[in-house]
């Protein structure tokens, strides 16, 4: 059995928690600008039309009176620990989906906890008791079933569909409200007339086949896999290189070390996640090894990150260089407040084209002067040592 724990508008709910004169307002977290995009949206501000991914602006039109703030980043991840330290407590098998959503694994927990809903009650009590948020908990044969049942009960509800219930519960469950299933499966279905679960469900598995994409059937197996995946914490993301030569160049110290930097960045995207701390490291000629680190606002931008890594080198490329490195730490998932879209959709059309093309299929002017000494095999630079990550 599954049980889904997804904390209530978190941003807002920290954000009124920190400062309880915003408690039962209209909270916006995502900027205090005509730009970007609201990240989350109060209940009391969701009464308006107002939801997450929502442009600021057209927030503003539903809502004027609406409270906007930038948020930090830093607060929503100490609440974060500490609404996982508490899950901790009940199950051994848990499965991070954001900062504010986690799948337990309780087969077995009766025993300790008692049935179902009573394990959810203690757990909504200990996480009041511990952090002041507000959870809403579904509980069901899989994590799709435990989310469809805890979408019907938001906020600050708790439900529990038994196994033998879920039928029942799946048969009347609108298709317009899945998660996961996707806009082109739902408007195929409802051309055909089917507008619930259960009327999906009743179709022939042949049907399904010739009619749901790949998405679409992977959306059918959850439905019925309850596994949870205990992958541990990504704790960092690095690249670095031991020289073909000994150098004192600054500028092609840069160049390689802007390849680096794409790389790690690369990586942490492809994994979604941000950084929050980036560091830099140099073994110069005598085997000396000097590394520098810098706290940042969450970012997974590549420009923005090697401009910081240019400021820890500054003053020290003062002798010959034999290693260059550079390391992404301070990981969380990627959920971005306030982000820069016209950067955001440079990144993604690279990724796009690297994918189809190779890494080295699309360079900055910047990484160009690796050329004269490093050659290329299968669209990727051929580096003394390893690129490594860790």
């Amino acid at each position: 059995m599954i049980l889904l724990c997804d904390i209530d508008a978190f941003f807002a709910s920290v954000e009124a928690i920190k400062n309880p004169s915003l408690r039962g307002k209209p909270i916006i977290v995502g900027g205090d600008t005509k730009r970007g995009v609201a990240a989350t949206a109060s209940y009391e501000a969701r009464r308006y039309g107002i939801h997450s991914g929502m442009p600021l602006y057209l927030a503003r039109k539903l809502c004027p009176h609406c409270i906007f703030l930038r948020g930090n980043f830093a607060d929503y991840e100490k609440f974060s620990d500490k609404f996982f330290k508490v899950l901790e407590r009940f199950s051994p098998s848990i499965e991070r989906a954001s900062l504010d959503e986690a799948y337990l694994d309780i087969s077995g927990t009766e025993r300790l906890f008692g049935p179902p809903l009573k394990l959810g009650s203690k757990i909504k009590y200990t996480i009041k008791k511990d952090t002041g948020l507000n959870v809403t908990i579904g509980i069901g044969i899989s994590k799709l079933v435990a989310k469809l049942a805890a979408s019907t009960v938001k906020p600050d509800g708790l439900i529990y569909i038994p196994r033998e219930k879920t039928s029942e519960f799946l048969k009347y469950f609108p298709l317009k409200e899945t998660k996961w299933l996707g806009s082109i499966n739902i408007d195929r279905l409802q051309n055909m007339g089917i507008n619930t679960v259960g009327e999906m469900l009743s179709l022939s598995p042949s049907i399904l086949s010739n009619l749901l994409d790949r998405n679409g059937l992977k959306w059918l197996g959850l439905l019925k896999d309850g596994g949870i995946t205990t992958v541990s914490k990504r704790k960092s993301y690095s690249r670095e290189t031991t020289l073909y030569e000994n150098t004192a160049d600054r500028n092609f110290i840069l160049s390689i070390l802007f390849y680096l930097v794409e790389r790690a960045v690369s990586a942490m995207r492809s994994d979604g996640y941000l950084t929050t701390k980036v560091s830099v490291k140099l073994r110069f000629s005598d085997f000396k090894t000097i590394t520098r680190g810098k706290s940042v606002i969450a970012t997974d931008i590549s420009a923005e990150i090697f401009k910081l890594c240019v400021e820890l080198l500054d003053g020290l490329i003062d002798r010959y260089v034999r290693l260059i490195g550079v390391k992404l730490e301070g990981i969380i998932p990627h959920r971005p407040l306030f982000e820069d879209q016209k950067m955001e959709r440079l990144e993604n059309s690279v990724k796009k084209i690297r994918e189809k093309y190779g890494f080295t299929s699309i360079q900055p002017l910047k990484v160009m002067e690796m050329n004269p000494m490093y050659k290329k095999r299968k669209n990727e630079y051929i580096l003394r040592t390893p690129s490594c990550s860790h």
